[in-house]
């Protein structure tokens, strides 16, 4: 992210264990629990946003 460029903008998506809160409960393997986590950060040009 670079305050000094007026034609960008960030798109930040986290996961946050547990919310929202499942309507129908759901079962992860053991071993795949720790390798659920997501963060993506995206830094787009305000050109490029209609592409997307």
């Amino acid at each position: 992210m670079n305050p000094n460029v007026e034609d960008e903008a960030s798109w930040i998506v986290h996961t946050i264990p547990g919310f929202p809160k499942a309507l129908r409960g759901y079962v992860f393997p053991p071993a795949e629990i720790q390798k659920g986590h997501l963060f993506i950060c995206l830094t787009i040009k305000e050109s490029e946003i209609d592409a997307i």
